[in-house]
């Protein structure tokens, strides 16, 4: 099994470790204290409730105590609820930001995005009326 091989490897100065599924990389106590899943409000229109999504692996900051390094998912830098990730929203739907970004950013006339739209060159997201 894979733990039988992580236990005949280990001390024989191989780096060894267990692959693991998501859902036990997301439950490791190695990720739960480095605070390495993202724990975010999912998008509405998808499904009312809870997404977890990974974090940042790799933290940066100054050096502190107990392991505390003063970067990302640090003591410092929490939100109320200690996560490292408040205000971090929840991946975009598909063609969400595509009309805002051909307004705002390329200066689109809205008429022409929504012949685009009608010639399926692009699309743009509307949330469902259910």
């Amino acid at each position: 099994t894979r733990d039988e091989w992580v236990t005949l490897l280990d001390g024989k100065g191989f780096p060894v470790g267990p692959v693991r599924t998501v859902p036990e990389a997301f439950q490791c106590p190695q990720a739960q204290h480095r605070h390495m899943v993202m724990e975010l409000d999912n998008h509405p229109a998808v499904a009312p409730g809870k997404i977890y999504l990974p974090g940042m692996p790799i933290q940066y900051g100054g050096s502190g105590s107990d392991g505390d390094d003063g970067g990302v998912g640090s003591d410092d830098n929490r939100g109320g609820d200690g996560s490292p990730y408040e205000g971090v929203l929840p991946p975009p739907m598909l063609g969400q930001h595509t009309d805002e970004i051909l307004r705002e950013i390329l200066d689109m006339d809205p008429m022409e995005i929504r012949r685009l739209e009608k010639e399926e060159v692009l699309e743009c997201w509307k949330p469902s009326s259910d």
